[in-house]
């Protein structure tokens, strides 16, 4: 059984997976606060995220302020959310650590924005997993450019991303999770070619 250092407690061999497919796209929040601890926590799990060259191109918005969520919200692409959460995290992807940057993860190319957007996927994963094992529900958010602009600040920043962090409203709004079967999306060696698995 693997030992979690960081807490000094033993985990179960299957901890991480069962972890990743508890995790689901919370719609409806409760008014219940996250605790600052917790935010650091959260924040500190996107700090270690993996990313091109380490570039580590991004910085993090915390927006707690009520009007500010709800006109964030509002911003967010296919959103079915019933509720706003307390806390919303935006990810910006900082205009000077991927543009013209010398940090190579492709051989003779220079770092672009699709590398930029992987970066900020990573982190946001670490995030969402942490809050998770945290016991904190998410919703990863796509905002509308146009109107999200205001929040990101210097020109050429950009927001790809935001997460909403709270805790599950009980008998809470839930679509049907669901997931491809494995063997449909595995193939062995070339595209195409059945695995067994």
């Amino acid at each position: 059984m693997p030992t979690d250092t960081k807490r000094g407690r033993k985990m179960p061999s299957n901890y991480f997976l069962n972890l990743a497919k508890t995790r689901k796209t919370t719609y409806e929040f409760s008014d219940k606060k996250v605790k600052q601890s917790d935010i650091k926590k959260i924040l500190e799990a996107a700090r270690w995220a993996p990313s091109c060259s380490n570039v580590q191109p991004w910085q993090f918005i915390v927006v707690k302020n009520k009007e500010r969520i709800s006109e964030l919200m509002k911003t967010a692409f296919y959103g079915a959310f019933h509720t706003n959460p307390p806390i919303i995290i935006a990810i910006v992807l900082v205009n000077e650590c991927w543009k013209d940057s010398e940090h190579r993860c492709d051989l003779d190319s220079k770092l672009g924005i699709y590398e930029g957007f992987l970066c900020i996927g990573m982190s946001a994963l670490n995030m969402i997993l942490e809050a998770q094992e945290l016991g904190i529900a998410s919703a990863l958010l796509s905002p509308h450019q146009n109107i999200i602009k205001t929040l990101r600040g210097r020109k050429g920043d950009f927001i790809p991303l935001m997460v909403a962090f709270g805790y599950e409203k009980k008998k809470a709004f839930q679509k049907k999770r669901e997931r491809k079967e494995l063997k449909k999306l595995v193939s062995g060696e070339y595209f195409g070619r059945k695995m067994k698995l």
